[in-house]
């Protein structure tokens, strides 16, 4: 479960990011997908955060 919660956060961070790229590059100003893209981005790593509590309360520890 923890790889597919990093998963998500990453491959959404790096869609809003290539977005971020080509406006910057085509010399746009942002557009409102692109709010709407880094909400996804603070939501998913909210759920990243909760995901990380539950297995901690659980007593589950990190691999070493």
């Amino acid at each position: 479960m923890r790889d597919g919660v990093a998963a998500a956060v990453i491959g959404v961070s790096v869609l809003v990011g290539l977005g971020c790229l080509v406006l910057a590059l085509a010399d746009r100003r942002p557009v409102l997908w692109l709010l709407g893209g880094l909400a996804a981005v603070e939501l998913a790593a909210v759920v990243q955060v909760l995901v990380a509590l539950v297995l901690v309360i659980r007593g589950e520890r990190p691999d070493e």
